[in-house]
């Protein structure tokens, strides 16, 4: 039985490639003859009024990253590929309790506001970089202390997703690489 669309989600550490990843993707399936959709990362589209509040910001972002998805379910798309959805939301959510910038009651209202299992992708994406490596990609922009805590935080809490992923490390990977391992792994799982 074939799953339409096919829904491919990807996280990990910032700058460890994801949004490069998934753009090459689109091409190499879309080239493939198969209807592609992608959800944007929403961090990438957020008014700049709302990221003046990390919490508020983490909640504008889930919701419009599943209004996006929602959308996307309903386009005549094979797969969609999606830049930090659902898990990447929950993971947010639980890092920001860690992190002190939410209450456990907001973290639960969060949580429990969608059943979010019924948007889980098909496919789980998780694409990591060492900190140093992150601070070469990003110009020394990036804050190290941060991206240790992020990483080892990210580790844990995708050990436990349900539902087949791969985590890749693309600490000295070139892109061309990391794009052929994922590009195997999703055509290993492919059902559309």
């Amino acid at each position: 039985m074939s799953i339409r669309p096919f829904m491919i989600e990807f996280t990990g550490t910032p700058e460890a490639g994801k949004t490069t990843t998934i753009q090459s993707l689109i091409k190499l399936f879309d080239d493939e003859g198969l209807k592609v959709g992608y959800v944007q990362e929403s961090a990438k589209i957020a008014p700049s009024h709302i990221l003046k509040d990390p919490w508020d910001s983490i909640v504008w972002m889930r919701y419009n990253t599943l209004a996006n998805i929602i959308s996307e379910k309903y386009r005549d798309n094979d797969i969609v590929f999606i830049d930090r959805g659902i898990f990447d939301a929950k993971f947010c959510g639980y890092k920001s309790l860690a992190d002190e910038l939410c209450t456990i009651e907001e973290l639960k209202s969060y949580i429990s506001a969608v059943d979010l299992e019924k948007f889980y992708p098909n496919l789980l994406i998780i694409l990591s970089t060492t900190p140093e490596e992150a601070m070469k990609r990003c110009n020394n922009e990036c804050n190290v202390d941060s991206i240790t805590k992020y990483n080892y935080f990210l580790e844990n809490f995708f050990n436990s997703a349900s539902v087949p992923k791969i985590n890749l490390d693309t600490t000295g990977l070139s892109p061309k690489n990391v794009v052929n391992t994922v590009y195997n792994f999703i055509k290993d799982n492919l059902k559309v």
